[in-house]
C-alpha cells in the first residue's frame, strides 16, 4: 500500500478497504491489517478518523520513475552483458576476510563513518588502481559511492550545480548513463565514436563542458581509444576549461591486447575517474569509487551527505579483500574463464553467419554483432524470445540520433550454468531456416581457451568507423 501511494495509483483522499474486509480477501488475520494500517497511520501515508473511513493522507507523494537501462522482458536465460558471473563470487576468500575484519574491528567501525568512505578503503583503492591502471590516485582523492551510478549521478548533481547544463555523450552510448545524467537536469549531446574513439573535432564543435566516455572498452561497440585520441580529448578539456568523466567499464578484462592505462593517469586535473566492483565481484556488493580531480573535491564533500554511504563493515571487508591479494588473483581467475567464453561465442557466431561484423573482441565481458542486412534486428530478438526463450539486446536502443544499425550486444559473464544453451539456441536464431547447427559449438570447456592461432583465425578484419 505504501508503494502504490507512492507511485499514485492511490491518491490523496481515496478512502482505503476496511481492516475487516481487506483481511477478509487477503486471507489474513484482522489484527495484521490493523497492524499495517497503524503503521502507515504513523508513517503520515494514511489519515484515520473516529467513525469515518480511513483515507490516504494528503503529503508530498509524487510518482516514483526508477531510472534504469533497456528492459529486461521476461525469460529463461539470456546474453544480456551488465553482471559477472554471481556463481564465481570468491565465497571463501570473502567470508575469510570478514571473518579478521570482524576479529579485529574497533568499534568506531560500528558508526557512522567519514562520508566520502573508510579511510582504509580509499587507500587501497587507490593503490589498486596506481598499480593496475596506471593511475594518478591518492587515498585523499578516492571517494566510495554506493555504485556506480549513484556515482555518476553525484558528479552530474554537482557539476550541474555549478553551472554545466549540456554533457557530451558517446554515440552509441550506455542509457543508463543517458538517464541519469537527465534525471539531474543535464542536456546530452551526442558525439560519434570511430575505432580511435570518441570524434573530438566533432565535440570540440559543441558547448558542452563536460563529456561521458568509456575509453578502456567503449560500451557498446567495443572500442579502445587510440593513444592520439586521449591526448586531443585531454587538450580539448584543458582549452575548454571542461571535465571528463571516464568510466572505466570493463577495464579490468583484457584478452588479446596489452593493458590499456587509464585516461585519468594522464590528467589528474581534468578527469573524474569512475570504477565499481559491479564487474569483477558483482553488482549486490554496491560499492563503487570516484578519484576526483583536485577543484572538484571540496565540492563534493560540501554536497555529499548520509545518503551515499557504504556499510563501513563491507568497507572494511574490501579493504582487507584487496589488500591481501584476493582481488588481483578473482580476477586473474575469472578472466580465463571468461575468454574461453568468449571464444566460444565468438566460434558460435561465425558458424551462423558468414564473415560476420564482430567488434569489441579483445577485451571486456561483452561483443557487439553488427547484423547483416538481411536479418532485422526488431525480429531476431522477438525470435529469440518467443521461440527460444532467450533474451537478448539490440544496438539500436543504444542510439539517440538517427545513425543507428541493426546488432546485437552480445554479453559473455552473467550466464553461468545455461551459457552452452544460451548460444545454442543464439545460433538456431540466427541460422536461415533449415539449416542445422554444427556439433562442435554445443559444448565448450571454460578451462581450456581457444589457441592464438584459433581466436586470430574467428577475429573479423579492423570494424568500420561507428556513424
Amino acid at each position: 500500500m505504501r508503494a502504490a501511494i507512492r507511485a499514485g495509483r492511490l491518491q490523496p483522499g481515496d478512502a482505503i478497504p476496511s481492516s475487516r474486509g481487506l483481511a477478509a480477501d487477503l486471507e489474513l488475520a484482522r489484527a495484521t491489517v490493523t497492524a499495517a494500517y497503524a503503521q502507515l497511520v504513523a508513517e503520515g501515508y494514511l489519515a484515520a478518523r473516529q467513525g469515518a473511513p480511513t483515507r490516504v493522507a494528503a503529503g508530498p507523494w509524487t510518482v516514483e520513475h526508477p531510472v534504469s537501462g533497456p528492459s529486461r522482458p521476461d525469460y529463461r536465460i539470456d546474453l544480456i552483458p551488465g553482471e559477472p558471473d554471481a556463481g564465481r563470487f570468491p565465497r571463501a576468500a570473502w567470508l575469510r576476510c570478514t571473518r579478521e575484519m570482524l576479529a579485529t574491528a574497533p568499534n568506531e567501525l560500528l558508526g557512522y563513518g567519514d562520508p566520502s568512505g573508510l579511510g582504509e578503503l580509499r587507500t587501497a583503492i587507490a593503490s589498486y588502481l596506481n598499480r593496475t591502471r596506471n593511475a594518478m590516485a591518492t587515498g585523499e582523492s578516492t571517494t566510495v559511492v554506493p555504485g556506480a551510478g549513484s556515482g555518476l549521478g553525484q558528479v552530474a548533481r554537482l557539476l550541474h550545480r555549478q553551472g554545466v547544463t549540456s554533457i557530451a555523450v558517446e554515440e552509441p552510448g550506455f542509457p543508463f548513463h543517458h538517464a541519469i545524467l537527465q534525471r539531474e537536469g543535464l542536456r546530452l549531446t551526442p558525439i560519434p565514436v570511430n575505432d580511435e574513439g570518441i570524434d573530438v573535432d566533432a565535440l570540440a564543435a559543441t558547448s558542452s563542458t563536460a563529456v561521458v566516455v568509456t575509453p578502456a572498452h567503449q560500451y557498446p561497440l567495443g572500442t579502445v581509444m587510440s593513444p592520439e585520441r586521449r591526448i586531443s580529448l585531454v587538450k580539448w578539456a584543458r582549452e575548454r576549461d571542461a571535465w571528463i568523466i571516464e568510466d572505466d567499464y570493463d577495464g579490468e578484462f583484457r584478452y588479446d591486447r596489452h593493458p590499456i592505462g587509464a585516461l585519468q593517469g594522464i590528467a589528474p586535473d581534468r578527469v573524474v575517474y569512475l570504477g565499481t566492483t559491479s564487474k569483477t565481484l558483482g553488482a549486490g556488493l554496491r560499492i563503487g569509487w570516484l578519484v576526483l580531480p583536485p577543484g572538484l573535491r571540496a565540492p563534493m564533500a560540501e554536497q555529499r551527505g548520509r545518503d551515499g554511504d557504504v556499510s563501513q563493515l563491507t568497507q572494511a571487508t574490501l579493504a582487507r579483500f584487496i589488500s591481501r591479494g584476493d582481488l588481483d588473483r578473482h580476477v586473474g581467475r575469472v578472466r580465463a574463464i571468461y575468454r574461453a567464453r568468449r571464444d566460444h561465442l565468438l566460434a558460435a557466431v561465425h558458424a551462423a553467419i558468414d564473415a560476420p561484423d564482430i567488434r569489441g573482441v579483445a577485451a571486456g565481458l561483452h561483443l557487439t554483432l553488427t547484423l547483416p542486412v538481411h536479418i532485422d534486428e526488431a525480429s531476431i530478438v522477438r525470435q529469440a524470445l518467443l521461440d527460444h526463450g532467450l533474451a537478448l539486446w539490440g544496438l539500436r536502443q543504444h542510439y539517440r540520433g538517427s545513425g543507428a544499425v541493426d546488432g546485437l550486444v552480445l554479453g559473455f559473464s552473467r550466464t553461468a550454468t545455461d551459457f552452452d544453451d544460451s548460444v545454442a539456441r543464439l545460433v538456431h536464431t540466427l541460422l536461415r531456416p533449415g539449416s542445422r547447427m554444427p556439433e562442435h559449438i554445443a559444448h565448450h570447456d571454460e578451462r581450456r581457451p581457444m589457441t592464438p592461432a584459433q581466436t586470430s583465425a574467428r577475429r573479423t578484419p579492423r570494424p568500420r568507423p561507428a556513424g
